[in-house]
């Protein structure tokens, strides 16, 4: 059982836009990527939510 091309799809998206965002915060140095990178695979919604608010 895996995921649905739809669903890595959406992933990928999520992803991008987390990086633009990273991008848009000017998050660079490499202890501040990997606090983003952490926090994102504990709460990836809450994290997706903050980039697109902030994004917007």
């Amino acid at each position: 059982m895996g995921l649905s091309e739809g669903d890595v799809k959406s992933e990928l998206r999520r992803r991008k836009m987390v990086l633009e965002w990273m991008v848009y915060k000017g998050i660079r140095r490499h202890v501040d990527v990997a606090n983003v990178i952490r926090e994102y695979y504990a709460n990836p919604e809450r994290v997706f939510q903050k980039a697109r608010m902030e994004l917007k």
